[in-house]
């Protein structure tokens, strides 16, 4: 991919960074477990903030030439579900910190991506399936991934009649 490629990636990680900031800097650690009316089951703030941030730092990993292990069956991983149990997430405050801090040392990895590491097939198996190059899972993860999620928490607000952003 060329530099330029990867500088447009960037500018849209940096954008979604910005929503991400603005769907959620006016939530209280309350409101962040809130239900929306009608008995609808959704993910919320905290699941999803937590989710997102388990990939950030997998991929930071694999940039780096290392193997990762495989985010499936984290906590907050593909395999998990949002609960309203407080106690199941850290305070609202450090999980806001906790993704910030991950979204810009993935952003500062892909600085000067290798081309070799790039090019070369992701170090965790299951995604090979899907991605032939690490190039191609980090797109899907930094775009797609994180777009259909923070549009999530878009729809969550509105469920919740919060503002929109």
């Amino acid at each position: 991919m060329t530099s330029g490629a990867w500088r447009s990636i960037l500018c849209a990680w940096q954008r979604q960074r910005e929503y991400a900031d603005r769907l959620t800097h006016d939530l209280t650690p309350e409101q962040v477990f809130t239900a929306p009316p009608g008995g609808a089951v959704m993910n919320h703030p905290a699941w999803i903030l937590c989710h997102l941030s388990v990939y950030s730092p997998v991929l930071v990993e694999m940039l780096a030439g290392g193997t990762p292990e495989d985010p499936l069956t984290h906590r907050y991983g593909k395999q998990s579900a949002p609960t309203l149990d407080l106690g199941d997430y850290p305070g609202w405050d450090q999980l806001r910190r906790d993704y910030f801090a991950g979204h810009d040392a993935l952003a500062a990895a892909l600085e000067a991506p290798r081309a070799s590491v790039l090019e070369s097939p992701p170090s965790i198996e299951r995604f090979r399936g899907r991605w032939p190059r690490l190039s191609d899972v980090v797109v899907h993860l930094m775009l797609h991934h994180e777009s259909v999620h923070l549009g999530q928490l878009s729809a969550w607000r509105r469920m919740c009649a919060f503002p929109s952003v």
